[in-house]
Parts: C-alpha cells; sequence; structure tokens
C-alpha cells in the first residue's frame, strides 16, 4: 500500500522492509498455503502492536506530560488487521496540551517507518461523548477497543464515561448507521449480486458484517439478525487474498480475481462455483443486516415446490417481485421452485448484465410489477401492454426463466399451468431474445425488416406479451443514460410491428388449409390467418361444432367461464348491424366487453367472440339469465329482435376528466376496406356505440380486434362500403362521431 504521505521517503522504505522480512513472509506464505485469514490477522495484529509500543516509547510516553492510555480500535482490536489495513489507535489523554499534535503526527511518522500506515487519533476524556455524536463510523468501531498500554486509571474512567455515552446515545446511533449504510447500499442498487463485487464496502460485504454484530450491542434485545455460519470465515479470506494479491488495500473481487482466488483455493473448481458460494455468504449477511435494519417480518417460508395454484395469484401482481425477494431473503425461494438453483450466484458472460443471473431476473420481475405506477412518459407507455392476471402470471413466469429457457417447460408442467398459458410460455421462452435484439441494428422503415417481427410474433397479443418481457429485461440491463435511448427504440419496433400485425388481420387470409384441418375447409377458409396462429386446436373443434350446430337453425351460441370473466362464442351468417347488435345485447346485461374479436369466412359465416367481465355477478348468481344472453343473441342474429331498443333509455353519460379519445385511419393497410384504430377511455357500452357509429354511416365490418387494458379500450376495426375502402372526404366526418361516441355525447 502507498503511504498517505507520497512525499515519504521513510515510510516507503519502511514498508518495503517489512514485506521483506522474515515474519512477514512466513504468515503470507501460511495462508497461501493454508487459507487461514484468522491466523494471518492475528499475526499481523501482533507484528502491528510491537511497532506500536515502541513507537509509544519513542515519542507519546517521552515527550506528552500526564498520563495517557493508548487503545487498538475497530479489527485491530479484534486481532482482525488485514494485510494492508490501517491500523485504528486511539490516544486517550485527560487534557489537552499544545504539544499533542506534534506529538501525535510523530507517533505515527515512527509507525509508518515501521512499515504500519495508521490512522491516529488524540482525543481527551471530556471529549467522549462528542465521538459519537460526531463520527458514527468511529463510534461503531469503537465498539471493538482494546488497551494496548497506559494508565490503568484514566483507562478505567475512560470505558466509564463511554459505557454510559453509548447506553444514552446508542439508539440513535443505532439509527444513523443503518441509514448510511441504507444510502451506501442504495449506491450498489441495492443488492450483493454484482458480476464484480465489493468485498468490503459492497451490501453483504465486511463492513455490513461489523454493522450487523455492532448493532446487536447497540440495540440489546432489539434485533434477533445474525450472520449466518462460515461467512466472517468466507469474507476475510476473500479480503487477505485481495490484499496480498494487488500488493495494497483492495476489496473488488473482479473477473481476474475470481478465477485466481478459486485456483488457490478450490482447485477443479470453476471460478463461477466459486462465486456461487461467495455470493450464498454475502446474501446472507446482507438479509440479515437487511432484516435488522428494516426490522420486518419475513414471509413464511416456503418448504416445497409451489404448483400453479399457489404461483398464479402471486405472479399476477405489481408486488410480484417483493414476494419473491421476500422467499430469497429467507433462503426459500429455491424451495418455491427448484429451478432457481440453476441462477442462483451465477455470473453472466455479457458484459452489459453487471449483475448475477438470477438478480437481473428479479430486476426485470420489478420492472415489470412497476409498470403500474410507472409516471415517466417512456415507461407508462408499456403499461398499455399488460394483460389480465392470469396472462401477467405467466409473463412473470417466463421472465423467472429467462436464463434457464430449456427447463420452463418442464416447470410448468410440474406446477400445473393450464395448457392455454404453457402454449404462451412456450413461445416467450423461444423468443427470449426479445423484439429489441432480433431487431437490433436493422432499419425499422424496412418492410422486410417489420416483416420478420411480425412473422416471429404471429398475434397483435403475442407482440404485447414479447414487447412488455424485452422491456422488463433492458430495464433491468441498463440504467441512464443507455436505457431512454433503448426504450425508444423497443417502442418504435412494437409500432411498427403491430401495424403490420394489423395490417394482416384484413389482407392476410387462409386460402391453403393445413392438413389437419382438411375437413374443415368450409369453415376456416377466409378466416385471417390470425385465427390458426390465435387458437389451439381444441378451440378450432369447438367452433366447427359450433358451426355444424348453426347449419340446422342458422345460429349457434356458446357462454363459458373463463377464468374470472367469461367467454361468448356466436356463430351466424352475416348481416348489416350484427357486431354492433350483439356488444349492445351484452351491453344490456351490465357486462364490460374486456376483449372481443369478429371475423367472416368467405361463405360470410361469422364468427364473433367477446369475453366480459360481470361486475354486478348477473350471470354467476341468476343462472337463468346465461339462458337469457343466450336466446337474445340468438333471437337478433336471425333478425327476430332489434338490438337498438335495449339501449334506447339506457344513459350514455362519459367518465369524469376522460382523456381525449384518438382516431386513426390507415386507407393502405388493405386493398378492400379501411383500418380504423380507436384509443379511448373505456365505458359500459362503448364497442356498442362505436359500432352502431359504423352502421349508421352504411359500413360494413369485416374485421375486429378489440382489447381494453384497465381504464383503456384499444379497437382495431377493418370497415368497407359497397366492397371497397372509405372514400377519404367521409373520414373527417366519421371521425367526430367516434370521439363523441367515445366521450358519451353521441
Amino acid at each position: 500500500m502507498k503511504p498517505t504521505n507520497e512525499g515519504s521517503l521513510a515510510a516507503e522504505r519502511g514498508r518495503r522492509e517489512l514485506e521483506s522480512g522474515a515474519e512477514w513472509q512466513a504468515i503470507r506464505e501460511a495462508f497461501f498455503a493454508s487459507g487461514d485469514a484468522a491466523a494471518a490477522q492475528s499475526a499481523i495484529t501482533r507484528m502491528t502492536e510491537s511497532a506500536v509500543a515502541r513507537a509509544c516509547e519513542e515519542t507519546l510516553e517521552r515527550w506528552l506530560p500526564g498520563p495517557l492510555a493508548v487503545y487498538a480500535v475497530g479489527g485491530f482490536a479484534r486481532g482482525a488487521l488485514l494485510p494492508y489495513a490501517h491500523p485504528e489507535i486511539l490516544v486517550m489523554r485527560e487534557s489537552e496540551r499544545p504539544a499533542a499534535g506534534e506529538s501525535g503526527a510523530e507517533f505515527a511518522a515512527r509507525l509508518r517507518e515501521r512499515g504500519v500506515l495508521p490512522g491516529v487519533r488524540i482525543h481527551t476524556l471530556a471529549e467522549c461523548g462528542m465521538l459519537l455524536e460526531r463520527n458514527p463510523d468511529l463510534a461503531r468501531k469503537l465498539l471493538d477497543r482494546r488497551l494496548l498500554r497506559g494508565d490503568g486509571g484514566l483507562a478505567a474512567r475512560f470505558e466509564r464515561e463511554l459505557a454510559g455515552a453509548f447506553a444514552q446515545r446508542g439508539g440513535a446511533l443505532a439509527g444513523r448507521l443503518a441509514a448510511e449504510a441504507v444510502a451506501r447500499h442504495a449506491r450498489s442498487l441495492d443488492t450483493a449480486s454484482h458480476r464484480e463485487p465489493d468485498v468490503e464496502d459492497g451490501p453483504g460485504g465486511g463492513r455490513d458484517l461489523g454493522l450487523l454484530m455492532a448493532l446487536g450491542r447497540l440495540v440489546p434485545g432489539g434485533i434477533a439478525a445474525s450472520a449466518p455460519a462460515g461467512a466472517a470465515e468466507f469474507l476475510a479470506r476473500a479480503l487477505c487474498y485481495l490484499h496480498y494479491r494487488a500488493g495494497e488495500e483492495r476489496s473488488v473481487l473482479d473477473l481476474a480475481a475470481q478465477q485466481a482466488i478459486a485456483a488457490q483455493f478450490a482447485p477443479g473448481m470453476a471460478p463461477a462455483e466459486w462465486m456461487r458460494e461467495y455470493f450464498r455468504h454475502a446474501r446472507g449477511v446482507y438479509f440479515a443486516l437487511r432484516r435488522a435494519i428494516d426490522d420486518r417480518a419475513e414471509e413464511p417460508p416456503a418448504q416445497q415446490a409451489l404448483g400453479w395454484a399457489a404461483l398464479e395469484p402471486m405472479l399476477s401482481t405489481a408486488q410480484a417481485g417483493r414476494a419473491l425477494r421476500a422467499l430469497e431473503s429467507s433462503a426459500s425461494l429455491a424451495a418455491a421452485i427448484p429451478e432457481w438453483t440453476r441462477i442462483e450466484g451465477l455470473v453472466d458472460a455479457d458484459p452489459d448484465r453487471t449483475l448475477t443471473l438470477d438478480e437481473h431476473t428479479l430486476r426485470a420481475v420489478d420492472a415489470l410489477g412497476a409498470l403500474d405506477g410507472a409516471e415517466e412518459a417512456a415507461h407508462r407507455r408499456f403499461a398499455e401492454l399488460l394483460p389480465d392476471a392470469e396472462g401477467r402470471a405467466v409473463l412473470t413466469f417466463a421472465l423467472l426463466f429467462h436464463h434457464m429457457g430449456e427447463a420452463a417447460a418442464g416447470a410448468a408442467a410440474r406446477t400445473g399451468m393450464p395448457a392455454a398459458a404453457r402454449e404462451l410460455l412456450a413461445f416467450l421462452v423461444e423468443s427470449r431474445a426479445g423484439l429489441f435484439e432480433l431487431l437490433g441494428g436493422r432499419d425499422l422503415d424496412d418492410p422486410g425488416t417489420i416483416r420478420l417481427a411480425a412473422d416471429r410474433a404471429g398475434t397483435v397479443e403475442r407482440l404485447g406479451a414479447l414487447t412488455l418481457t424485452t422491456y422488463a429485461d433492458l430495464c433491468a440491463t441498463y440504467r441512464e443514460p443507455m436505457l431512454p435511448w433503448r426504450l425508444e427504440q423497443l417502442w418504435r419496433a412494437y409500432q411498427a410491428t403491430r401495424r403490420e400485425l394489423t395490417r394482416e388481420l384484413e389482407s392476410d387470409r387462409i386460402e391453403e388449409i393445413p392438413e389437419t384441418l382438411a375437413e374443415n375447409r368450409e369453415f376456416v377458409t377466409g378466416f385471417p390467418t390470425r385465427y390458426l396462429r390465435s387458437r389451439s386446436a381444441e378451440e378450432i373443434r369447438a367452433h366447427v361444432r359450433l358451426f355444424e350446430q348453426s347449419r340446422g337453425t342458422g345460429v349457434a351460441v356458446e357462454l363459458e367461464a373463463a377464468g374470472g370473466a367469461y367467454r361468448l362464442t356466436v356463430v351466424a351468417q352475416d348481416k348489416p348491424g350484427l357486431f354492433a347488435s350483439f356488444a349492445g345485447a351484452i351491453s344490456s346485461f351490465g357486462l364490460d366487453i374486456v376483449q372481443a374479436e369478429a371475423f367472416a369466412n368467405s361463405q360470410g359465416v361469422i364468427l364473433d367472440t367477446f369475453v366480459v367481465a360481470d361486475p354486478k355477478r348477473t350471470l354467476s348468481v341468476n343462472p337463468p339469465e346465461a339462458e337469457r344472453l343466450r336466446d337474445l343473441l340468438g333471437r337478433i342474429a336471425l333478425g327476430k329482435t332489434d338490438a337498438r331498443r335495449l339501449f334506447r333509455n339506457r344513459p350514455q353519460a362519459a367518465e369524469k376528466e376522460a382523456r381525449p379519445p384518438r382516431v386513426q385511419f390507415d386507407a393502405e393497410a388493405c386493398a378492400t376496406a379501411t383500418l380504423v384504430e380507436i384509443v379511448a377511455d373505456d365505458r359500459p357500452g362503448l364497442l356498442y356505440s362505436l359500432a352502431s357509429v359504423f352502421a349508421g354511416n352504411r359500413c360494413n365490418i369485416d374485421t375486429v380486434l378489440i382489447d381494453t387494458k384497465g381504464r383503456t379500450a384499444i379497437d382495431v376495426f377493418y370497415v368497407a362500403r359497397d366492397g371497397g375502402k372509405l372514400p377519404a372526404e367521409e373520414q373527417a366526418g366519421l371521425e367526430r362521431q367516434l370521439i363523441a361516441a367515445c366521450l358519451g355525447t353521441a
């Protein structure tokens, strides 16, 4: 270690002589042979004590009048000096003398000449209380003190004064030390899981270990946390090695040091595996200190692997990250999700990721959860893509397996995840490189580039899910100033790809039928290609059964529970205003339409699907109402009931402080229809109002894709008139009507 006064040739010479001496060399060799840090620290402490004794005789005891007491403080007092540490020494006197400063400087100089680089403080007995007030870190170190030499009477008085000061100010001191630790942890992103951790000052390092012990003494009975077994020994060995390897005070465990220390003390063990041991100890210290500081009750530890019934409620909320971290801090996360051990404490080879794989994963989950309360526009726009609770749980599960995708399918099967959720999970795992990496470096204005992304995503819903997992990954990987730029690129890629997929709804129709669906050619031909991408084989078979059922009656309606909502499916012959009539009938029951799709095949058969919420429990409390709803939709499809009368006397007032709706027309998306995209605050009857505007303007709705995200409705319509696009000169008037419908003022 270079001396604090680099101009002192005597100090440099003293250090060289110390390190070349037989005693120093013997201590060093013994440590490298055994890895016994405690023995090395104890021997270094004894060498330092001898140097302090000689320097005291030559300076302080010769030149300072009156009694004095010389104390070893902190690690020096505990016999735990690191090879290149600065031993802390406190000289206590009864009263100040003009020569004290000069004598203290000479004392330190004599120590440096002997190769010791001390931190020396000289104080009077009257200043004892001040030490605790003005210097919390020194006060913490004074909890460990040992009298090296001096007047016994003065030492006894000092002990009484210090004990009284700790009794009086210990609680306040503990609070200040805790606050400083919280601030220090924040500078390290509140995690011990860094690719190149600081073994002394980083979370879970030697400084935290010392503070954990100090808090237990400052607040007796106030905390129950203690350091995990073996942590102190492991951290001391790492710090000793880093000191010796650098030839100075060094505590950062960089990649080269990781390889070297693993080779030295764990031959045959990969550096990554040795680091997993380090992270296990460091996290144990960090979590213990965090519990001591926060004084909070942890979540009950999970004793066995959790199934989907237990995981889904936990993973479906904005608090998923907090719940997972509670399991992690109680060493229960690996029990709840056994696959977690595959990435626990592992360092990523990607230099952009400066955290371990498990910490990166949890930060991605945190980023997804933070979208609920996002205030910055750069983040808030992604919140519009968040799916329902079930879909959100799948997204979080996919993030958990971002770095171990090969284990995702087995884990999903083990937990009992539903088949539809497993299909989405499989897509996200297969596409875990993310949308940003897929388009990275490519021209977002190039149709071929966007076509590639659209082919990969397949559907708008899958694109949204992939965008969210990519967003979470970017937030976990990057910080200012890189993150805003990457998020902007991701959003541009999402919008361009979504436009391409939306264009496909009308322009890309099923013509070539897969062999597995050859017998259903009559029903499937002419549907958008999205139909095959977004429907499982089981769902297609169910739709074909409805189609066959409708042959005799002209209509078939199915109502089934779908998670916490209901799904209505109608197969019938198309006719003007039919979709608007269905929407009106559903809303007249007090049901909220959260998703909807309307397709028509080449024979004019429509397949309309509505996912509805039942906030008033109309269907669940009154089963006959379900049959009445099915019957009403059937009569509307056959032209026996006019849905307009259902809404004739219903209020259409908009919510207060509604956001301005956005209406966009795109005549280039399709050769035979005009795409109309509407984003507005959701309200009861909104879909009926919008569809009625189109019907009132003699527009035929060819294809519909409706989605509701929280309070926001995102509606896509392909509309035509007389088999062609809407005249450009009519778009302005239609836009005004649609906005009025959104606001409930039509």
